[in-house]
């Protein structure tokens, strides 16, 4: 049995690419995963498309992008003798 899988992208090149490999039966959508309004419109339309989900994957970069970014900074604390 096939699965029937809805791919997002944030570019314009991304999406295009991914509705050329996918064909008609291909459902692409473009979503910026920083957005909450798009992270909520993407949610209605798959509900839309699959009238229910069992999961939605929202990613905005890689774990290590994040990881630096969330990272907590060393503290230095200068000693004078």
């Amino acid at each position: 049995m096939g699965a029937r899988v809805l791919v997002t992208g944030r570019s314009k090149a991304g999406v295009e690419s991914a509705q050329q490999e996918l064909g008609k039966g291909g459902i692409v959508v473009s979503s910026d995963a920083r957005s909450l309004t798009d992270i909520d419109a993407l949610a209605s339309r798959v509900k839309a498309e699959f009238d229910t989900f069992d999961l939605l994957f929202v990613n905005a970069g890689s774990a290590s992008s994040r990881l630096s970014r969330t990272r907590p900074r060393p503290s230095t604390t200068r000693c004078s003798t």
